[in-house]
């Protein structure tokens, strides 16, 4: 498969970029630490680059994380960035999209989560609108914006930072992910049998080391309802990932 990677020198790109060729994708990088043009916001630029038989875009590009810019940076980057980068996919005739969101749409930012059950799931509410981060609000929108676009599959992946670029901390329900997990939660998106609009959980199939998942959602989360069968199993779910696009993490 060619595939074309916005942000791909940003630190997922440089980890799954080699990974995802070990497997025997093509991959054509597009990113402004390679040349000034290379601008996600430059759409007809980004259309020609995706109309070479680019047959999925990953779109990693804009502001990685919380603490990184001001709302008005990040109305830029991340929305009007991601965009662009559905507008060109549209012209292009790009088949599927995979986009890197988050967990910090649900409220992992500043902790102040509206959590239903443990483990959390994609069916959860976005966190409390007034809580949220401006990092986390943007991901909700391009959310939003990904679900309406004219695109037959579009999956947002809602990642956590990989290890060792971060480290598990107890807002984000110890969610950790791996780098070869990391690689192959995006091998999946590429290659499943699925079409439409979907947001999938995505870490590891283990809770940080020395966590008890559910003691430490019994003492946390008292009144939330838990249905953990294992002190190791995440409390950040991936079975979505698992059974609808054969995400087989180790």
């Amino acid at each position: 498969m060619k595939i074309l990677i916005t942000g791909n020198e940003g630190v997922v790109g440089s980890i799954i970029q080699p990974r995802l060729e070990d497997m025997g994708h093509n991959i054509l990088g597009f990113d402004l630490k390679r040349f000034t043009d290379e601008s996600i916001h430059d759409t007809d630029y980004l259309t020609h680059q995706l109309s070479q038989d680019i047959d999925a875009c990953i779109h990693l590009a804009g502001i990685p994380g919380p603490n990184q810019g001001t709302w008005d940076q990040l109305q830029r980057e991340n929305i009007n960035g991601t965009q662009s980068v559905i507008r060109a996919c549209e012209k292009a005739g790009v088949k599927r999209l995979v986009y890197a969101s988050s967990g910090a749409v649900y409220g992992m930012t500043t902790g102040q989560m509206d959590i239903q059950g443990l483990p959390l799931k994609e069916d959860n509410p976005y966190g409390p609108e007034d809580t949220l981060d401006n990092y986390d609000k943007s991901k909700i929108v391009c959310e939003e914006h990904l679900e309406r676009a004219n695109i037959p599959t579009v999956i947002a992946l809602r990642l956590e930072t990989p290890l060792p670029h971060a480290t598990p901390v107890a807002h984000h329900l110890w969610a950790q992910i791996s780098p070869d997990n990391l690689a192959e939660a995006f091998r999946a998106a590429l290659e499943a049998d699925f079409t439409g609009y979907g947001a999938f959980n995505i870490g590891d199939p283990y809770m940080k080391k020395g966590i008890d998942g559910i003691e430490y959602a019994r003492k946390n989360y008292p009144d939330v309802p838990c249905i953990l069968k294992d002190t190791t199993e995440p409390l950040y779910c991936i079975d979505k990932a698992v059974e609808v696009l054969g995400y087989n993490p180790k």
